[in-house]
């Protein structure tokens, strides 16, 4: 299955977007990157969508995952979980996207509110520096688990290709894993959602 990031930030472009994908793919909308919520937009970008535009993407028949990094105010704020939450209540969210280093409290809440609302969990791990070993890799793996996800994902950067390889073997638990390799190695490695 194929996944797209949405991020755009004008409702007729996010709505593009999702209209433009195949029956069979998804798309990830970084609420982060398109919401009036965000931090303030950059010259000659769009404000961002308002809670009622996002409430039209949100409604929008593709399948979604919903994502939301930091907002205005950085942290594992009460709005950023509010968002995730109001997100997962339309019921036409089909997962949401947890970061792994979310504190415990937070993580817990947004456990629950997937649970609650029939929403897969996945807790993502990202290492824009390195690929851990791999001891630390499957450590990383069962701790998403652990930590309530449906499915693990795993985001690293490669800086060779038996990095990507390393990788790759995470694909051989029998959980739902994604794992990716970031950086040229890593072209290697599959990007699947």
């Amino acid at each position: 299955m194929l996944c797209v990031s949405v991020a755009e930030r004008s409702l007729e472009d996010c709505l593009r977007v999702l209209d433009a994908l195949g029956e069979d793919e998804m798309a990830e909308v970084r609420v982060d990157l398109i919401s009036s919520r965000a931090a303030p937009p950059t010259a000659g970008q769009a404000p961002g969508l308002d809670d009622d535009a996002l409430a039209k993407v949100w409604a929008h028949p593709r399948r979604k995952i919903a994502t939301c990094r930091d907002l205005a105010t950085p942290g594992f704020t009460d709005e950023r979980r509010q968002v995730l939450e109001a997100a997962m209540a339309t019921g036409t969210v089909q997962l949401v996207d947890l970061e792994f280093e979310a504190p415990q409290e937070y993580r817990e809440a947004i456990a629950a509110s997937a649970k609650a609302h029939g929403v897969e969990l996945i807790v993502s791990y990202h290492n824009y520096d390195e690929t851990p070993s791999d001891e630390e890799l499957r450590r990383i793996v069962d701790t998403c688990f652990e930590y309530g996800a449906d499915i693990a994902k795993v985001a690293v950067q490669a800086k060779t290709t038996r990095d990507s390889a390393r990788v790759l073997a995470l694909y051989s638990d029998e959980r739902k894993v994604v794992a990716l390799a970031m950086g040229g190695p890593g072209m290697i490695s599959p990007r699947p959602c």
